[in-house]
């Protein structure tokens, strides 16, 4: 039996959901003289917005998976059967955070990520990781290959080719 047989990836939050935490946590405080109730729910949903994730976890001993929303220690999601892999693959991409306010303006956060996936039968994609780093998901990719006996899709150059170790 394996000592390490469970993966967990937990994604990342935008910058603007934990500045959105913070401004309710600040009204929250503001507000406790005037009205202790409504305080007390804002300081509370702020805390939700700090303490919630999203992620996934799997389980390569039963090659099951599970999307995760994670609130504290806590992971809820119902377990799947993995489908039939066919490759590992790594592709970078750009991921835009934006939020409009009620006066209509927006701000916005650009960020490259280089994203690992399971492919399996008609092309379908469970996104395993995705970091900032490329060594870091090569890393990760590595593993998922060696741990499932699949060949690595390297999507970040141009052609895209089968990983070659350099």
């Amino acid at each position: 039996m394996k000592s390490n047989y469970l993966f967990i990836f937990k994604n990342g939050k935008p910058f603007i959901i934990n500045l959105i935490g913070a401004m309710i946590l600040f009204f929250a405080v503001m507000r406790i003289l005037h009205s202790p109730i409504s305080s007390v729910v804002m300081a509370i949903a702020s805390i939700g917005f700090f303490a919630f994730q999203s992620g996934i976890e799997i389980n390569f001993k039963d090659k099951e998976y599970r999307n995760v929303s994670i609130f504290g220690p806590q992971m809820i999601g119902n377990w799947e059967p993995l489908p039939e892999l066919e490759y590992v693959s790594l592709f970078k991409t750009n991921m835009v955070h934006s939020v409009t306010g009620r006066s209509g303006v927006s701000v916005s956060q650009k960020d490259t990520i280089v994203q690992v996936s399971l492919v399996g039968a008609q092309k379908s994609r469970i996104k395993v990781f995705e970091g900032k780093e490329m060594e870091e998901a090569v890393v990760k990719a590595k593993e998922f290959s060696k741990e499932f006996g699949l060949d690595i899709w390297d999507a970040t150059i141009r052609p895209a080719d089968w990983y070659v170790e350099h």
